[in-house]
């Protein structure tokens, strides 16, 4: 499977990652080309249910030919996502973050965060930066092509922030998150690592 990192895809390779240590269902939260395909063509043998949910019908509608008893999709609004999240009680095994608002994506990483064994939250600089969950403690240099710094103890026990090998400032960050699992000796080929919870300690 060929893995592309560009602006939009720099969440994949560690996306790719939770999904291959984990036997349990899959949570795509905003379906997309650098997710949807790449969870099903990595499960579609495995009887691991994957289940993206998208406020997007259209969107959605890109990859429904891909439904199968264990890759079911659902279409929901934002308000209606927000009541999926109360009564979901699954015990997912990875929940991906990268759907429609941000009010939307800091809900299901406080939902999620100390049921799912991995959170993986695309564009996680934003919500840290605006003060939706994580901190920042140093910003994006662009003129020094610095990372800045950011912390997600508040929301996670052990945590990782990736950049793609060759960043570029409109390349954003992935947040890796378990309150489950050690992520200490985590590494993903083709990801740099720009903070994580046992260095800022």
């Amino acid at each position: 499977m060929d893995i592309v990192v560009d602006a939009y895809a720099t969440h994949q390779p560690v996306l790719l990652y939770a999904v291959g240590r984990t036997d349990k269902p899959v949570l795509e939260l905003g379906s997309g080309n650098n997710s949807t395909v790449q969870i099903h063509d990595m499960l579609k043998d495995s009887g691991i249910k994957i289940l993206p949910v998208d406020d997007n019908l259209e969107w959605m509608n890109k990859y429904i030919h891909l439904r199968s008893p264990m890759h079911e999709f659902i279409h929901l609004n934002d308000h209606q996502v927000k009541l999926y999240y109360k009564e979901d009680t699954t015990q997912w095994g990875v929940v991906f973050v990268d759907n429609g608002t941000w009010d939307a994506r800091s809900t299901a990483v406080l939902r999620y965060k100390d049921t799912a064994d991995f959170v993986v939250v695309h564009d996680c600089n934003y919500p840290a930066d605006n003060g939706l969950f994580g901190k920042s403690i140093k910003p994006f240099d662009f003129a020094n092509n610095s990372f800045g710094v950011r912390n997600y103890d508040d929301v996670f026990k052990y945590w990782i922030e990736f950049m793609p090998e060759r960043w570029i400032p409109t390349h954003p960050p992935t947040l890796l998150g378990s309150n489950k699992i050690c992520l200490d000796d985590v590494e993903i080929e083709g990801m740099i690592i720009s903070c994580r919870s046992n260095i800022l300690k």
